[in-house]
């Protein structure tokens, strides 16, 4: 009995993930349609000493610009020690398809729209993808 119990909520959540994929791609679709990409982006860089800083490089601005390129993704600059973020506002918190590089090049990608104002983080983390609100709700579409 406790065997398919397992096995029941192996399924499920296997069927839960596959159903969130597919709304994931879905969107992503969408995304691909729209014309300009609104876009502003800077490096979040941790300090201990003094604190959380931000720094905007006009080279990373449009960061969905440089994951286009093929391969991993290359900045134009040398990233300040410390960095450990890319925040961008976007109009949607649901990244595009070649934001994977951000976070294969070992750094978190914060999204941040304004209306309805939503933060949401995404990271890799002992090789799984996490990802959580840190500011607002999920809508339902």
């Amino acid at each position: 009995m406790y065997l398919q119990d397992i096995t029941s909520m192996c399924w499920r959540n296997i069927f839960i993930s596959l159903l969130y994929l597919s709304c994931f791609a879905s969107n992503l679709a969408a995304l691909e349609t729209k014309e300009e990409l609104i876009e502003d982006c800077w490096l979040i860089i941790a300090n201990t000493r003094d604190g959380t800083t931000s720094k905007k490089f006009p080279s990373i601005n449009k960061i969905s610009e440089l994951t286009q390129n093929k391969g991993a993704l290359k900045f134009p600059v040398a990233l300040p020690k410390g960095t450990k973020t890319i925040e961008c506002i976007r109009g949607t918190i649901v990244p595009l398809k070649n934001d994977y590089k951000i976070l294969m090049s070992g750094l978190k990608l914060m999204i941040n729209i304004h209306e309805p104002y939503q933060l949401g983080m995404f990271e890799v983390k002992k090789g799984k993808l996490n990802f959580w609100m840190i500011r607002g709700e999920m809508t339902k579409y």
